[in-house]
């Protein structure tokens, strides 16, 4: 069984994305990994050890423009949680990229595009969720709030996945968090959105790298 692979989100100042812990003097240099951390012993999710997540959850811990994301290698103890895990030890392997305004932008344009078919099958001549979709890539945040609005009308016509699906086209417009709408709007099943979480982690890796490139 192949073992997962975690990632260590930093802020620009090489702290941890809640500002916990330097990790300056531990950074990879080219293709060798940086030193292991000294060993916290017993770690406890969000209280003691350091803190890594899956793909899945990259974007539930990314802190800030400016974040820097890394692969990062474990051992000792490891207590898992629902969105990260608790570590004994690490150390960062290598240097994925840094979440730029550029990158956001494009991931919550990316995220909403997804499950905007949602909201158009229910309500086919409402356009403007699609339209702050197209706004987010052109840089315009204007059309959020048509987009809110068709959202709203959504909610008071008990059409939850729709709404979603129309609040991701807001969040994307405005560059915030479009990915958790995105994926509520998928099915209210929690198969179905740790499906599309998975879907927003590998393509979120695959936007920093390119970034990166």
């Amino acid at each position: 069984m192949t073992a997962p692979t975690y990632y260590k989100w930093l802020t620009p100042e090489n702290r941890g994305t809640y500002g916990h812990g330097d990790y300056t003097d531990h950074l990879p240099h080219g293709r060798r990994p940086g030193k292991w951390l000294p060993a916290i012993t017993d770690p406890e999710t969000c209280r003691r050890g350091y803190h890594v997540v899956t793909a899945a959850h990259l974007r539930e811990h990314w802190g800030r423009i400016g974040s820097v994301l890394y692969v990062a290698e474990a051992r000792g103890e490891i207590v898992t949680d629902t969105d990260k895990l608790a570590c004994e030890q690490i150390r960062l392997v290598n240097r994925v990229g840094t979440l730029t305004q550029d990158v956001l932008v494009t991931f919550a344009a990316d995220c909403a595009a997804r499950v905007l078919p949602l909201f158009e099958a229910r309500f086919p001549d409402d356009d403007r969720p699609r339209k702050a979709i197209e706004a987010a890539r052109s840089g315009d945040a204007d059309a959020a709030y048509a987009a809110y609005a068709a959202a709203d009308a959504a909610r008071a016509a008990y059409a939850a996945n729709a709404a979603y699906a129309a609040y991701a086209a807001a969040y994307a417009a405005r560059a915030a968090d479009a990915a958790v709408y995105a994926a509520r709007a998928v099915d209210a099943a929690y198969a179905a959105r740790a499906k599309e979480s998975a879907w927003q982690g590998r393509h979120l890796l695959a936007l920093l790298r390119k970034d990166a490139s």
